[in-house]
C-alpha cells in the first residue's frame, strides 16, 4: 500500500516536471558494491556468494523510487589508483588493500566476510555478474581504463551535463566529492546514512565551504588514500586558524594559505604549531592538491572522448527478459520483485 502510494506522488511529479528537471543520478559503482559485499551473505543455488549483486540491485531499484531520476549512471573503475597520481606519489592508495582497511569498512564486525573482502575471485564473479544484469536495465554503465571513478564522476557532474538543468545526485559516501557541492545543481546522496549532503551540510559540519573543502583537505590529509598532511592538521584545527575557510565566496589557494600562516606567527613569543608546520610544508602541499583536486584536467583527451561516446550513445532500455534470463543463469533466488523493478526503471529512465 504504500510503495502504491509512492508510485502515485512519483507519477503525478512525473507528469508536472520535464524529462531535463528530473534529477540525474551518478553511482560510484565500487564504493556502494563493496557495501553490499561485506555485509550482505545471501548466496545463490550454486552456492556462491551474491549479495553484493543482490544488495546493489535493490540499492538501485530504492534510488530510482525515491529520487525519479531521468538517467543513472554507473561509474565503475578497477579499484586502483591513476597511473598519474602514482607518479605524483608512488605511496598514493599503498594501504587499500590492506586488512585494516576492510575492518574499518565493517566497522569492526568480524566473521566470514573477512574472508569474502580479500576474496578477489569472488569480488570479480560478483561484479562480473552485476555488470551483466545491468546491461538488461537502461542505467548507463561507464568504465574507462587506467582512470580513477572519482575523476569520471567528477567530469560527468562538473563538465558533461553542465547544461542540463537538473540536479546531479552522486551516490557515495567518500568525502572526496565534498568539493563539488560549491555548485547548487550538485548533492551528494550517502548510501550509509541514506542522507542527502549539500554545501550547507559541509559547512554546518566542518566550518568550512565546498569550494575551500579540497584546500583544507589537502592540509589535512587523507589516510584512506595514504596521503600525509601537515602534521597535527585536522579538519577542526584548520577552519578555527583559517576562518576564511568557511567562504562560500571566497576561493582561497595554498599561497594564501601559506603567507597567512608565516604572517600570524610574527612577533609571537610562542609560535602557534599549526602556522609554523604549514609554513614549512609548501611541497608536501602542493603535492596533496594534485592528488586530491577533481577536475578534466585528471583525464586524457582519449579519455574524455570515451566518456562522452559511451554517454551520448547510450539508448535506455528495459529488457525484462533478458534481465531474468541472467539472473537465471547466475542461480540467483533472492526475494527481489524483479516485475516491480522493471517497470519502475520504464516508468522513470527514458
Amino acid at each position: 500500500m504504500v510503495y502504491q502510494l509512492k508510485q502515485v506522488v512519483y507519477l503525478l511529479y512525473m507528469s508536472q516536471a520535464t524529462q531535463q528537471e528530473r534529477p540525474i543520478v551518478i553511482i560510484d559503482a565500487f564504493n556502494n558494491f563493496i557495501r553490499h559485499f561485506l555485509v550482505n551473505q545471501e548466496i545463490n543455488l550454486h552456492s556462491q556468494p551474491v549479495g553484493g549483486v543482490v544488495g546493489f540491485l535493490k540499492s538501485v531499484d530504492y534510488l530510482v523510487g525515491t529520487f525519479c531520476p531521468s538517467r543513472v549512471y554507473v561509474v565503475w573503475e578497477n579499484g586502483g589508483p591513476s597511473q598519474r597520481r602514482k607518479h605524483i606519489s608512488p605511496e598514493y592508495k599503498a594501504n587499500r588493500a590492506k586488512m585494516k582497511e576492510v575492518k574499518k569498512i565493517q566497522q569492526g564486525k568480524e566473521s566470514i566476510r573477512d574472508v569474502l573482502a580479500l576474496d578477489d575471485q569472488t569480488r570479480v564473479q560478483q561484479i562480473t555478474m552485476l555488470t551483466a544484469l545491468l546491461k538488461s536495465t537502461p542505467v548507463c554503465q561507464i568504465y574507462v581504463q587506467d582512470t580513477e571513478c572519482d575523476d569520471i564522476i567528477a567530469y560527468l557532474a562538473q563538465d558533461k551535463l553542465r547544461n542540463v538543468n537538473a540536479k546531479k545526485i552522486i551516490v557515495s559516501n567518500d568525502k572526496d566529492f565534498y568539493q563539488l557541492l560549491h555548485n547548487p545543481l550538485i548533492e551528494i546522496y550517502d548510501p550509509a546514512t541514506r542522507k542527502i549532503v549539500t554545501g550547507n551540510e559541509v559547512i554546518n559540519k566542518f566550518g568550512i565551504s565546498a569550494r575551500n573543502f579540497c584546500l583544507a583537505k589537502t592540509i589535512a590529509g587523507d589516510d584512506s588514500d595514504n596521503v600525509a598532511g601537515v602534521p597535527g592538521a585536522g579538519f577542526k584545527t584548520v577552519a578555527k586558524r583559517f576562518p576564511k575557510m568557511a567562504s562560500t565566496e571566497e576561493d582561497l589557494d595554498i599561497a594564501t594559505i601559506i603567507s597567512e600562516a608565516r604572517a600570524a606567527n610574527i612577533g609571537k613569543k610562542k609560535p602557534i604549531a599549526i602556522y609554523d608546520h604549514i609554513s614549512q610544508c609548501e611541497e608536501l602541499l602542493r603535492r596533496n592538491w594534485e592528488l586530491m583536486y577533481l577536475n578534466s584536467s585528471n583525464l586524457s583527451a582519449s579519455q574524455i572522448n570515451k566518456i562522452n561516446y559511451i554517454v551520448d550513445s547510450h539508448e535506455p532500455k528495459m529488457d525484462k527478459l533478458g534481465l531474468i534470463k541472467t539472473v537465471l543463469e547466475c542461480g540467483i533466488n533472492a526475494t527481489f520483485d524483479y516485475d516491480r523493478f522493471c517497470s519502475q526503471m520504464r516508468n522513470f529512465l527514458r
